[in-house]
């Protein structure tokens, strides 16, 4: 997939082009994912280690971080509303509504 860099910043070019890429945008995908702060700076050092060693992590990823790092990608009361959710049953809307008030759940846990 092509893409166009600026500084820390990508665009995805919406366009396939034959070829590789030397380079991850895991990260940036995460981001744009909305993932947490803490679990996208722990992701980038990482990249960088492994970049540093030439694309061998020295140590595993589980050991790399410290269990009170990052904590759950969804807070517990978060993740027990997702698993409540009839999903296959819900309209459109309701499904949207649902979000959202998840979404404004998980701002307030991260202090956003």
């Amino acid at each position: 997939v092509a893409v166009k860099e600026r500084g820390k910043d990508i665009i995805f070019l919406r366009r396939i082009v034959p070829g590789g890429t030397d380079r991850s945008y895991g990260v940036h995908v995460a981001r744009l994912a909305g993932l947490p702060k803490k679990v996208l700076e722990r992701s980038e050092e990482l990249l960088k280690e492994y970049d540093n060693d030439n694309g061998h992590v020295q140590q595993p990823v589980a050991a790399a971080a410290p269990d009170n790092m990052m904590g759950s990608l969804f807070g517990s009361s978060i993740a027990n509303e997702l698993l409540k959710l009839d999903v296959m049953s819900m309209t459109p809307i309701e499904a949207m509504s649902a979000l959202y008030k998840l979404q404004d759940e998980a701002r307030k846990e991260l202090g956003k």
